[in-house]
């Protein structure tokens, strides 16, 4: 329940990102404060051990001395040496220690700073005694068992070197000389000790220092990654109160965020064009159709309140049913521009042959033109006429235009040319009616539109509206240029098809 609390700080992503940031950055500052702190660690054992070595190395004298003159006199010379070696030692605090082959103490530099682990001190490695030659050259990790590892001198004599905890930190050597005596020389590493010490006490320092920045700035980099989340949010409850205007600021968090903002401003574009096509519908709906409305009421309410025959009970059904009939293709051509200017239609496209399908209407209008004495001719391109698009609605935009052409024009010219310059098709609808006045042309794409010259003729107006929608779907567009009294040119232009 706590974590499906609405309130719940740990719902939200920039805090669970801070937390996993913080988690790899703790495991990786661990990692890396291990590392450092093995690698010094081994590094300080090294150097002892090397100092151990060479001391090993500046008492080879000793295997001579007892060859040339044992006895006590050599004894003393031994620990006299032992002596000014421990007690010259500046660097580190060192003991020296000369058994004899049966184990037991010859002499020694002064042990009483390591009374505690003197018996320890003195117990020999197995392999040391019994010079092992097959650790001889090898170089053998410690355990925790034993603790030993070994190396070799230039002689192959073999050393074992122990570390001892007990009471004073200490790195002890051991080494077998040829007359079965044994020296074992040991270090003091407190000092290295003390400086592990002080480098964990900084790592713990810089481990929290570290980590508090590593979290602020965590906080404040996922904070501001999602401010662009952020300002979609208040969008989103701003288009919700009914601020369709409102829109997605860019910021600079990155291109993800750039583009999420791009993809949501670009939804409410379509989201707001649809609902003022909405509007307008519903505005013209309201507008438009309450005429043909009361029309049709009041024939019918003619007829049913005088003394009416069957036959004329049946020519106002006609009527009717004519009237009907105007108004569901008025509301579907509506309904097909509301779908074409909001980008919501889907268009059947395939390559389409414009020659063909002009060839087709000038057929079906040839019966049109010589009823009304107009003289029509069709041009097609020697060149091609072919685009992509709905060869259904590209027929529905000639249609229309070529039918305003013989609805304005009596007795006259119609000419209708394809070509197909520069990648694009262009279809020109020349005729020689009544023309298109100044005031007239720049409105004539208008819905329910119509001039002084086109109120007497029968239509509603959205011809024109359709053919321009269905066209600039397709990527196009019409230009038109028209003289009253001397008729209009239409040109629908259409990117040719590669």
């Amino acid at each position: 329940m706590f974590w499906k609390a609405k309130n719940n700080i740990f719902r939200r992503v920039t805090v669970r990102l801070t937390l996993w940031y913080l988690v790899i950055f703790t495991l990786l500052l661990i990692i890396l404060f291990s590392a450092v702190e093995y690698s010094l660690s081994v590094s300080l054992k090294r150097r002892i051990d090397n100092v151990i070595v060479q001391h090993f190395l500046s008492f080879n004298w000793i295997d001579d001395i007892y060859n040339d003159a044992p006895g006590d006199k050599v004894n003393y010379k031994i620990s006299t040496t032992f002596y000014n070696t421990a007690g010259n030692e500046k660097n580190y605090h060192i003991f020296f220690v000369l058994l004899s082959t049966n184990e037991e103490l010859k002499c020694a530099s002064n042990l009483y700073r390591w009374e505690k682990i003197k018996t320890t001190i003195l117990e020999v490695p197995y392999p040391v005694k019994n010079q092992d030659t097959t650790l001889a050259g090898r170089r053998i990790p410690e355990t925790r068992l034993q603790n030993l590892y070994y190396t070799h001198l230039a002689d192959n004599s073999l050393i074992a070197f122990k570390t001892i905890t007990t009471g004073i930190q200490t790195r002890v050597g051991y080494r077998k000389f040829n007359d079965g005596n044994y020296l074992i020389i040991g270090v003091s590493y407190k000092q290295d000790a003390w400086l592990l010490t002080m480098v964990q006490r900084i790592f713990l320092v810089a481990f929290a220092v570290l980590l508090l920045t590593g979290g602020l700035l965590s906080y404040t980099i996922t904070k501001k990654a999602m401010n662009g989340v952020t300002r979609v949010t208040n969008t989103a409850t701003s288009i919700g109160q009914g601020n369709l205007q409102y829109r997605v600021p860019l910021g600079r968090e990155g291109v993800e965020v750039e583009n999420l903002a791009i993809a949501f401003n670009t939804m409410l574009d379509k989201i707001n064009s649809l609902f003022l096509e909405l509007k307008q519908v519903t505005n013209n709906i309201a507008h438009d159709l309450r005429s043909p409305i009361t029309g049709i009421r009041g024939m019918a309410e003619t007829t049913a309140t005088r003394n009416s025959t069957a036959d004329d009970y049946k020519l106002t059904l006609g009527m009717i049913v004519e009237e009907c009939d105007q108004l569901i293709a008025m509301v579907n051509t509506m309904l097909d521009i509301a779908e074409l200017e909001s980008g919501v239609m889907k268009l059947n496209t395939n390559p389409v042959d414009l020659n063909i399908i002009l060839k087709e209407l000038c057929e079906l209008y040839n019966y049109v033109a010589e009823d009304r004495g107009i003289h029509f001719t069709c041009r097609s391109s020697a060149q091609g006429a072919m685009v992509t698009g709905d060869s259904i609605l590209l027929k529905r935009v000639f249609t229309n235009i070529v039918d305003n052409a013989f609805k304005f024009t009596v007795g006259g010219n119609i000419d209708i040319a394809v070509e197909n310059p520069d990648h694009q098709v262009t279809v020109t609808v020349t005729d020689s009616g009544v023309g298109i006045s100044p005031e007239d042309l720049p409105h004539i794409f208008e819905r329910f539109y119509r001039g002084d010259a086109s109120r007497s003729t029968k239509g509603n107006g959205l011809g024109l509206c359709l053919a321009l929608g269905i066209v600039q779907a397709h990527g196009g567009d019409i230009q038109v240029s028209s003289t009253p009294k001397r008729g209009s040119r239409f040109h629908i232009i259409l990117p040719a098809s590669s």
